[in-house]
């Protein structure tokens, strides 16, 4: 970048979060870089945008870099959800991941996690059709006063037998009954 005066200084350590803190709540900011012509070349976000822009100076782009701006934000959540707002609305040229027309990658990664996620669903809604099968065969026996808890108990069962959902049933069978 050719005017390190453009680039507001990270603010100062009394604005930082207290010494301790967690990583997650450090202030955290909203990065552009900008061409000489205006163009927005890149949005990123980060702790510390001079250290990141570090690693964007083997990007076959960075020679047109000319002015960074930033925004701070309290944490690094806020600044990760201002950030892929930006990448989706304001049109950054070197920007992939998160704009409108980025598409993961097909990997034997994506595609595994892609198959998980049909068989998550694939489990969901079968528990579903055990829960209202279980509570309607209660009600057909006479037994409307526990179907709920009943058709609850079978639903539950299956997605603990299927091995997907631990910490979902873990935390329903430690809520009293």
């Amino acid at each position: 970048m050719s005017n390190p005066a453009d680039v507001p200084q990270k603010p100062a350590p009394a604005e930082e979060a207290h010494e301790g803190a967690s990583q997650r709540n450090r202030r955290a900011a909203v990065y552009r870089l900008w061409s000489a012509a205006g163009d927005l070349l890149y949005i990123g976000s980060a702790y510390n945008p001079e250290q990141r822009c570090n690693a964007h100076k083997k990007a076959p782009w960075w020679p047109e870099v000319v002015r960074r701006t930033e925004d701070w934000h309290r944490d690094r959540g806020s600044a990760y959800a201002a950030e892929q707002r930006a990448i989706a609305t304001e049109g950054a040229l070197h920007n992939k991941m998160g704009s409108p027309d980025y598409e993961a990658p097909v990997t034997p990664a994506t595609m595994s996690h892609k198959a998980l996620l049909r068989e998550c669903a694939r489990i969901q809604s079968e528990s579903w059709r055990i829960y209202r099968s279980t509570k309607a065969a209660c009600i057909a026996n006479g037994r409307a006063a526990s179907a709920l808890a009943e058709a609850h108990e079978a639903r539950l069962q299956h997605l603990a037998e299927s091995g997907l959902f631990p910490q979902y049933v873990a935390r329903i069978n430690s809520r009293p009954r």
